[in-house]
C-alpha cells in the first residue's frame, strides 16, 4: 500500500499543472514545452490537428461573422419556441453525461446561448444533477468492469480515485469542481466503493454554480446576434466573454490544484 502511495504521489508531483506557479507565465510555458516534448508522435499530430481546426474555425468566424451569428440566431429562436425544447437539451445533457459521450461543457454553453443566463443555468443544473446520479448508479451496478477500466486508463483520476477511499465530502467536491472531463467522472466515481449516491448527488448540486460561466458565455455570445447593438456593446460583450473563459480557466486551475494539494495530504496520513 505504502509503494502505491508513493507511485501516485509521483504522478501528482509531475503533473505540469500543479508544479506551474501561475505567477511565472514563463515558468508555464517552460513546463509545457518539457509536457508536449514527452508526448508520443502521435499525441503530437492530433494536437497540430485540434489546433489548426481550432484556428481555421476562428479565422472562418471573423470573415463570416455576421451571417454565421445570423444563421444561429434563427436556430436559436427556433429552439427556444420548439415545444420540447426544454425537453431536449435535457435528453442531450444526460446522454453526454454517460462516458464515453463527450460534449457535455458544449452543450450546456448552448444551453446558456438558447435559453440565456438563468433558463440555461438551472436547467442544466436539474439536468446535471439527476442525470450524473443516474450515470453513477447504472455503472455501479451494471458496468462496474468498464467503469473500472475508465478509472484505470485515466492515470490522474486514478491516482484521486485512490485518494477518495479515506477522504469525505471536500475531496469529492473538489472533483465535481475541477476540469477533469465530466462524463468519465461520473463513471470512474462509481468504482470507489466509499463514495455513496448521496454523498455523490451532494457533490455534484455543490459544483453546478460552475456552469454559471458557461452559460454565461452562452448569454453573451447569443447577445453579439442583435444587429441593433452599437460597436462599444458588442465590445463589451466579446470582452465579458473572453473575461468569462479566463475567470473559467482561472478557476480550474487553481480548483486542480488545491484538489491535488488536498489529495496528497489525505495520503499522507494513511501512509
Amino acid at each position: 500500500m505504502a509503494e502505491l502511495a508513493d507511485e501516485e504521489g509521483e504522478l501528482f508531483i509531475d503533473n505540469t499543472l500543479e508544479n506551474a506557479d501561475i505567477r511565472h507565465p514563463a515558468r508555464i510555458f517552460e513546463r509545457w514545452s518539457d509536457y508536449v516534448k514527452r508526448q508520443s508522435l502521435k499525441k503530437k499530430i492530433i494536437g497540430v490537428v485540434v489546433f489548426t481546426v481550432l484556428g481555421a474555425g476562428a479565422i472562418v468566424f471573423l470573415v463570416f461573422h455576421s451571417q454565421i451569428l445570423k444563421m444561429i440566431d434563427m436556430l436559436c429562436e427556433q429552439l427556444s419556441d420548439m415545444r420540447g425544447g426544454y425537453l431536449l437539451f435535457m435528453l442531450l445533457l444526460t446522454a453526454t453525461s454517460f462516458p464515453p459521450i463527450v460534449g457535455y461543457t458544449a452543450v450546456v454553453t448552448i444551453s446558456g446561448i438558447v435559453f440565456g443566463f438563468w433558463k440555461g443555468f438551472f436547467l442544466s443544473s436539474f439536468a446535471t444533477c439527476f442525470s450524473s446520479l443516474a450515470c453513477f448508479i447504472t455503472f455501479r451496478k451494471f458496468f462496474a468492469q468498464f467503469a473500472k477500466r475508465l478509472a484505470e486508463h485515466n492515470r490522474t483520476f486514478g491516482s484521486f480515485a485512490s485518494t477518495l477511499q479515506h477522504d469525505g465530502l471536500t475531496l469529492l467536491w473538489m472533483i465535481r469542481m475541477s476540469p477533469l472531463p465530466f462524463s468519465l467522472s461520473n463513471g470512474a466515481l462509481s468504482t470507489v466503493p466509499t463514495i455513496t449516491p448521496r454523498n455523490f448527488f451532494l457533490a455534484t448540486l455543490l459544483s453546478c454554480p460552475k456552469l454559471m460561466i458557461h452559460c454565461f458565455i452562452g448569454s453573451r455570445f447569443r447577445s453579439l446576434t442583435d444587429d441593433e447593438l452599437d460597436t462599444t456593446s458588442k465590445i463589451i460583450n466579446y470582452c465579458s466573454i473572453l473575461a468569462g473563459i479566463s475567470f473559467g480557466v482561472a478557476s480550474g486551475y487553481i480548483i486542480y490544484n488545491r484538489m491535488s494539494r488536498r489529495a496528497m495530504q489525505v495520503r499522507s496520513r494513511f501512509e
